[in-house]
């Protein structure tokens, strides 16, 4: 195995979305000792093992080579060193003192004009590379303002952050540069009393996720997001039509924006796909007549679903409802499905809408039932929406377009289910009739064949052992999910053990 296939494997432990932390263990086997008792395999076996040790010692020390002959550098040092290197470039700074007094009082679009693109000019990747510095320092400074219930002025981000820094990778790889250290920390306490003095935008800017500059961007845009959710009021009763003009509606609002909006590469194909993401969008969330993409697009429609309908439109929406929510909420509030409407001043569909393109629906009902696992498929949850409407009426509970996507409401009907499922359950045996076993063993695993007269059960061989009436309780909806034995004393009885 080189060493890049096993840097590659090993890469795999503790990457986010694979494993429950941000770190992870690989494990390597190796034969000890032989496992054979045959004397002809005994020597073949003691070569292997010797091999394999062999192959293992090869491979850390090629490791270790790579290792000691290339250098280990921390994003944050990269990231320092980046900026120190253009901006002396750009703006002709030849001193360290000079550059810390730029950084003091440079914001990103002092450096750049076209920020949070895909601009590769020096002055915008400049720009984009002190917003990335800046939404470091904001993490770091509203992360602590937060767990100490204090303000924040420049004196304690300058103690924080030289702390900080003595904690970091950056400081074990650049310990010779002390240079850096100063950087992050004259950045930190500018950014703090010069550049973001304002302690409520800092914690707006830090909430909304994105980077403080683009999170100035976005303040413009989230109201104009907001106002249509607040118009979507009767989300609940449009058309399928109409529910899919206020998605069309919020993905305008964001899709060009820098930093927020769409973004594919710059090849032909996948300017087309943007040039039809109404399309997509269409497709994704089940509009009735949209057109699918032939098998060769497939993978393309999907990744630009997942780039920018789920995360980029997913996102802007989720930061623009979290945004109204935190607005109205006290300080220590937490969202519950009891106050968060009154709390947010929003309707159901914007407590929905990142669960809608998620499952790619336009039904709340249908992600519901997908996300709680009542159905498996978007088809077979929107063939249960009929039962939870009769379900509503039965309760009394009305058919007003936010009963009908309430999520309280359908937590309920879910527990009605669950009740019904009780009840049927605790029907666990009927009597039977042994059909051609003869009864000397005391139980037998089987499965159901339901006829017109009754039920079979037969057993691993397909053959019948009993015969029962039929008994829904007993089936329930999905035999399938469940197991059955017959049992032959005292009585000839079919059971069912899970």
């Amino acid at each position: 195995m080189s060493t890049a296939e096993f840097r590659n494997l090993a890469g795999r432990a503790g990457r986010p979305g694979a494993a429950e932390s941000i770190e992870g263990m690989t494990l390597v086997m190796l034969p000890e000792a032989v496992s054979t008792t045959a004397p002809g395999q005994r020597a073949e076996q003691s070569k292997q093992v010797r091999r394999a040790a062999q192959d293992y010692g090869d491979l850390l020390g090629r490791l270790q080579a790579e290792d000691d002959g290339g250098e280990v550098n921390s994003p944050l040092v990269i990231l320092l060193r980046s900026i120190a290197q253009r901006a002396s470039v750009q703006f002709g700074l030849r001193s360290e003192e000079q550059f810390l007094s730029w950084l003091e009082a440079t914001l990103p679009e002092g450096a750049g004009a076209n920020l949070g693109g895909v601009s590769r000019t020096p002055a915008d990747q400049l720009g984009d590379s002190l917003d990335e510095l800046d939404g470091f320092l904001l993490a770091a400074t509203e992360e602590l303002r937060g767990v100490e219930f204090t303000g924040m002025d420049g004196a304690r981000a300058e103690t924080v952050l030289r702390d900080l820094w003595q904690r970091t990778f950056a400081k074990v790889t650049a310990a010779e540069e002390a240079w850096l250290e100063r950087s992050f920390v004259k950045r930190g306490r500018a950014f703090v009393e010069r550049l973001y003095p304002n302690q409520e935008q800092r914690k707006r800017l830090y909430q909304y996720g994105f980077t403080p500059y683009i999170g100035r961007r976005f303040e413009l845009v989230a109201p104009q997001l907001v106002d249509e959710l607040k118009g979507a009021s009767e989300y609940g009763a449009w058309t399928a039509e109409r529910r899919f003009e206020l998605v069309v509606q919020l993905g305008e609002r964001i899709r060009a924006e820098p930093g927020i909006g769409f973004r594919v590469r710059n090849t032909a194909g996948d300017q087309l796909l943007l040039a039809n993401w109404r399309g997509i969008i269409g497709w994704w969330m089940q509009l009735p007549r949209a057109v699918a993409p032939s098998a060769e697009l497939l993978r393309s429609w999907q990744r630009f679903v997942t780039e920018n309908i789920e995360f980029k439109l997913g996102v802007a929406v989720g930061a623009a409802v979290a945004g109204a929510w935190s607005a109205n909420a006290g300080i220590l509030a937490t969202p519950t499905l009891e106050t968060w409407r009154a709390t947010s001043g929003l309707p159901w569909v914007a407590f929905w809408f990142r669960e809608l393109l998620r499952w790619g629906t336009l039904d709340p009902f249908v992600a519901f039932a997908l996300s709680q696992g009542i159905a498996r498929t978007r088809e077979e949850a929107a063939n249960q929406r009929g039962a939870f409407e009769t379900w509503i009426a039965q309760e009394g509970l009305g058919r007003n377009a936010e009963t009908l996507i309430d999520p309280q409401r359908f937590l309920a009907w879910q527990r009605s289910l669950i009740v019904q499922r009780d009840a049927a359950e605790a029907v666990r045996g009927v009597a039977a009739q042994l059909t051609t076993a003869d009864g000397r063993r005391a139980f037998y695993e089987v499965r159901p064949i339901i006829r017109n007269d009754g039920v079979d059960w037969i057993d691993a061989a397909g053959y019948s052992v009993a015969r029962s009436a039929y008994s829904a309780a007993l089936l329930t909806a999905h035999p399938e999910r469940h197991d059955y034995s017959v049992t032959s004393l005292p009585a000839a009885e079919v059971v069912r053990t899970f």
